[in-house]
């Protein structure tokens, strides 16, 4: 599928598997499984803004603007609506700053703290297994959850992933965690993400499991960001010339570096501004990252708010709300790319619930 869509695709097919989303953001992964033909029941999503915007552009049947916490006392107590035991697909992708390389990791585990992702405090690096909690209650055929991948680097591992695999396991599903790339899935953007796969027993063979992983081989051709230029011409605004970014963009013209960390060092003799991302046309864009800035490289311009939704492969149309005060950076960065969404769960569906033969096994059995 183009990554430059309308939101008016997501309505187009539909079939019968039934999905609910949890910690849904702006409705990244919805939106790839309703372009699947899905039908997403429900979200749970604790931060009001990115509700808004989730509700306004994807209106699903059920929606629960709260913690997840709540949700599955909600599951417990038999309160939820019928048809989200046993649906389809549990979606979820806890929120993932103390996982991420550049956030607190080690330091922010188990503390509590003020999060931007749920505007309260708790902590978050347990969000996984509180994820956990609620499979346990509605007891999905499949749970798909997704995380960066920091979650499989150092300690964290052995600590968050594969504890994570267990409890799936323990709660009768086959499991793995795999790791897969948006630019392999026609996103036009550089953006690895882990995925923890799992499936009810009930629903296949441990064979037919495993050969349905090894079947998540994505190999499409990467998209520069100088196809994305030539075909949406909308640049962001200037940089203002009196400030710190204008100075050091000017003094990267010197090279061709991909952020302004190498200028700033070159001007303070200090570390800094690594955040502060050169997109070269050449090239397919990094990962688009809630924080920082995104700048072109050969004018001094900021990225602009078409080619940022393009390269998160966002419909060129949502309603991000304007009068949200919400920064459209910052949503899409939390976001999970909806094609890569989309790719991921096609073959998912294709092979657990429409048992679709596998290409690369011609002798497989089920």
């Amino acid at each position: 599928m183009d990554y430059n869509w309308s939101i008016k695709e997501l309505d187009k097919n539909k079939n019968n598997i039934t999905v609910m989303s949890c910690f849904s953001g702006s409705g990244g992964s919805s939106m790839g499984y309703k372009l699947n033909g899905c039908t997403v029941l429900a979200n749970v999503e604790i931060d009001k803004k990115q509700n808004l915007m989730y509700t306004k552009n994807l209106n699903p049947k059920y929606n629960y603007n709260m913690d997840i916490r709540d949700v599955v006392q909600m599951a417990k107590n038999k309160e939820l609506p019928d048809e989200l035991y046993e649906l389809d697909i549990l979606d979820g992708s806890p929120p993932c700053s103390t996982f991420s390389m550049a956030g607190l990791r080690e330091k922010g585990w188990g503390k509590e703290k003020k999060f931007r992702e749920g505007q309260k405090e708790q902590t978050l690096d347990d969000l996984f297994f509180v994820f956990g909690d609620l499979i346990k209650e509605l007891k999905p055929k499949m749970v798909i959850g997704e995380n960066v991948k920091g979650i499989l680097m150092g300690a964290a591992k052995e600590g968050y992933a594969e504890p994570i695999i267990k409890m799936y396991k323990s709660m009768g599903y086959y499991a793995k965690y795999i790791t897969l790339y948006a630019n392999k899935m026609g996103v036009p953007q550089k953006r690895g993400r882990v995925f923890f796969i799992g499936v009810r027993k009930d629903m296949c063979s441990l064979e037919h499991f495993n050969n349905t992983i090894n079947s998540l081989v994505f190999n499409q051709k990467d998209i520069t960001f100088g196809e994305v230029r030539e075909r949406i011409p909308q640049i962001g605004r200037e940089i203002p010339k009196d400030t710190k970014t204008r100075e050091l963009w000017e003094l990267h013209k010197k090279g061709s570096d991909t952020s302004l960390q190498n200028a700033y060092n070159i001007l303070t003799g200090k570390i800094g501004h690594f955040g502060d991302v050169i997109l070269i046309s050449d090239y397919t864009s990094s990962t688009l990252k809630a924080g920082g800035t995104m700048l072109y490289d050969e004018i001094p311009n900021y990225l602009s708010k078409e080619h940022m939704v393009a390269i998160q492969s966002y419909p060129y149309d949502y309603n991000f709300i304007p009068d949200s005060n919400n920064n459209i950076k910052y949503t899409l960065g939390m976001s999970v790319p909806p094609l890569m969404t989309k790719a991921i769960s096609e073959k998912l569906i294709n092979h657990i619930f429409k048992k679709v033969p596998f290409e690369f096994d011609t002798l497989d059995k089920w």
